[in-house]
This record gives structure tokens, sequence and C-alpha cells, in this order.
């Protein structure tokens, strides 16, 4: 199938990253990178808003704009380019679809060997595509899917430190605050050619939270994390089930149906619930907050049961239990100045695991911060020097000034 969903490229560039990240092997960050490119190109709307699809058919034919024969090639690059980016890309006589060839590297004894001339084939072959009858576009912003696209360049920038992934991050969540977000911090559904429409479904404030809790991973900002607090103020005001646990689909101010809803089960994309949890646990972890706590552990247990009836389909809420049962550590700097707290920020993209618990307090934001984890409030600097704290079960160890001492002590993260 060739339509080209949003929300799938969003998923397959963070498990790519998270694979990286666990095997070191470069294969997965090239193929995330190129991932994340192609949303930018040609998934990105001028005002940061990723839209839906491409479709797959081209002139009427499905997957004709993706196909290429091995004479084609040779007609248009020559023989030396076109019987090289053939064997590179395995295109035969035969093809491997309806006599036509998908480019695929399944062939290749080792799919993580670089070729550095295929490189400017590759881009010429991309330009050479660009001439044929382009497809179709599916240019509305859904405002969930919106959200896991600016989780997954968030993420890229954590791992990666490309400064571009972090700010198209941050323009698809500043549209979605400006085009999609009311006066009281409710949500629209979606947005095209200008108009906002529909009340927000509880998957978007959870894939929203989800957003600004990654973003706040990529650059430790106060500011994201009080966004994802407000998503999760939303989600338990509009959707909660007081009686039974979980969340409704739709909100009590939504039209109402004879049916509410809860969607526990993680298909093509997480369900709303099963992020939900997952947020609430990192939100307990990084605020030190019990009431947080408590609603944390209360959708722990109501994601239980989807859980245990069928594991195949709640792996992101399997995700989130297994956040709960791993070791509880924080690191926290308290920067004297804006050049170490550069430092620990490039320390913790390079040095710590995906998804530690980290707070940074600056003289910036340290009101902000104290308001959202009071427990910040009693750290500072150590003889006025940068002081960096590990805590672990609400105790933490004694200040050190030194990061690289602080970064043998991250080994428990």
């Amino acid at each position: 199938h060739f339509e080209k969903m949003l929300y799938d490229n969003a998923l397959l560039a963070m498990a790519l990253l998270e694979a990286g990240k666990f095997t070191g092997n470069d294969l997965f960050y090239r193929v995330a990178r190129r991932t994340l490119l192609y949303l930018q190109r040609e998934m990105t709307g001028k005002e940061g808003g990723f839209f839906c699809s491409q479709d797959a058919d081209s002139e009427g034919v499905e997957g004709k704009y993706y196909v290429f024969s091995p004479e084609e090639m040779i007609h248009v690059f020559g023989e030396q380019d076109g019987a090289r980016f053939n064997s590179y890309f395995g295109l035969t006589r035969d093809g491997n679809y309806r006599g036509m060839n998908i480019p695929n590297r399944i062939h290749a004894q080792r799919a993580d060997e670089l070729d550095p001339q295929m490189e400017e084939i590759v881009r010429k072959v991309y330009e050479y595509r660009l001439q044929r009858f382009p497809l179709n576009r599916d240019d509305k912003v859904l405002t969930s899917w919106n959200a896991l696209a600016a989780a997954a360049f968030a993420m890229a920038y954590r791992v990666l430190g490309d400064a571009g992934f972090l700010e198209t991050a941050e323009k698809a969540m500043r549209f979605a605050r400006e085009r999609l977000t009311k006066p009281d911090g409710s949500l629209m559904v979606r947005w095209r050619d200008g108009e906002a429409k529909g009340e927000g479904f509880f998957d978007d404030y959870a894939y929203t939270a989800f957003a600004y809790l990654l973003l706040y991973d990529a650059t430790l900002s106060a500011e994201h994390l009080q966004r994802a607090l407000g998503c999760c103020a939303q989600i338990d005001a509009r959707f909660a089930d007081e009686e039974n646990g979980g969340y409704f689909l739709y909100g009590k101010d939504s039209e109402q149906l004879i049916v509410r809803p809860k969607e526990v089960f993680d298909s093509a994309f997480p369900s709303g619930n099963s992020v939900a949890g997952y947020v609430m646990i990192r939100l307990s972890e990084l605020t030190g907050d019990e009431g947080m706590r408590k609603k944390a552990l209360r959708q722990l247990s109501f994601l239980s049961g989807a859980v245990s009836d069928f594991p195949g389909g709640a792996s992101f809420a399997l995700t989130a239990m297994m956040r709960k049962l791993s070791p509880g550590a924080q690191a926290v700097c308290a920067a004297r100045d804006e050049e170490d707290a550069r430092r620990f920020l490039e320390f913790v993209r390079t040095g710590l695991p995906l998804g530690a618990c980290v707070l940074l307090k600056t003289p910036e934001n340290g009101g902000l911060l104290g308001k959202i984890a009071p427990f910040t409030r009693e750290y500072g600097l150590k003889d006025g020097q940068t002081a960096y704290y590990l805590c672990r079960n609400r105790t933490c160890s004694a200040p050190v000034s030194n990061l690289e001492q602080f970064r043998r002590m991250c080994a428990v993260l």
C-alpha cells in the first residue's frame, strides 16, 4: 500500500530513534532522519502544521508514482549510474510489483553499508520523479496526529541534536496553540483552509500532552511541562469516568450519544488511555505531585484489564506500566547561568537515556518550576556554583559541582 499516513511515519521515526539509542546502530538513525525529512518536505504546511496523508494513486494508478523499470533508469541516467542504481536497489526486468519495481534493499547482505556515490544518484532520481504527475494530499491538520508528529521531531532533536528538528516540533505545537486551541484551553479536532472545526476528542488532549512532554524532554523548558499538565487537567475535567476509571472518547460537553465509548486497544496508533497513562506517570515523577501519582496509578489499574485480556493489543499501556515499575531516580541541575544550563542540556541529550527524569532550574525559570514541582524550591547553588543533585525515593545525594562526576553518578538512570 503506497498511501503515506502521518501517524505511521511519526511512529516509525520514534521506533527507529529508540532502536538507534538502544543499539548504537547508525542505520536506525539514518532511516529515522530520512523519514522525518520526508515529513518536513512533503507533509508540512507553511504555518507548521502537519498534513494527514499523501495519496497512493497517480494518474488513477496505485503506486505509479513510486515504481521504475531498469530500462527507464539506464535511459534517463546513463549506463553507469542507471546500472548502479538498479543493482543497489534490486531493480529487475520481471519487477516486484505488477511488472515494475519498488526500489528496496531487501536483497542486500548488509543493509547498513553506505555507498557515498549512491546519495547523489538517489538525489537525481528524486528530482526526476518530481516531474511525474503529482500526488494528491489530504491537507487537513488533525490535532492528535499533528501532536504525534511533533513528538517524533522533539525526540529526534533529543537523540540526534539537529536543531532543525526541534524548530519543526516547536512550530507544529505553536500552530496547535494558535489555530486549534480555544481561549479556554479546549482543543478542536481539525484545521483546514483557515478554519478549525469539531470539539476535541480525548485522543487530541492525550496526544497533545504527550507532545509537550517530549518537547520538555528535549528542552527542559518549564513552559512545556506546564502545558502538559494543563492538558491533563482538561482531560480530567472533560473525559474522566469517575465511577469505573479510564477516560471516555467524547467529552462531557460533546454531543451526548447513547453510549460513551472508552478505547483501550493500541492498534495502528496508541489509544488515548494508554498515552494518558504514560504521560501521567511521567508527570508524577517530574513534579512529585501526589495527586498526579494517584491519578496515574488509577489509570494504570484501569489499563491492566486490557493488558491481561490481550497483551498484544496493549503495547503502549505496557510501556506505561514498565515505566512505573522501573526505578524512579531524578537528575536535578540548579544552574548558575545560561552557559552551565546549556552544558547540562547537552549532557542530558548525549549522556542520559530517553525518558530520563530530569529537571533544570535556572534563575529565569525558578519561579515557574517551583510552582510546578515545589520540591525544587529547596535545591539551589552550591557555594555559588552550579549544583547537580541525584534523587531517588524523594531522597537526594549531596550536591556536586562537577558535571563529569555527576555523569558517573547518573549511571543508575
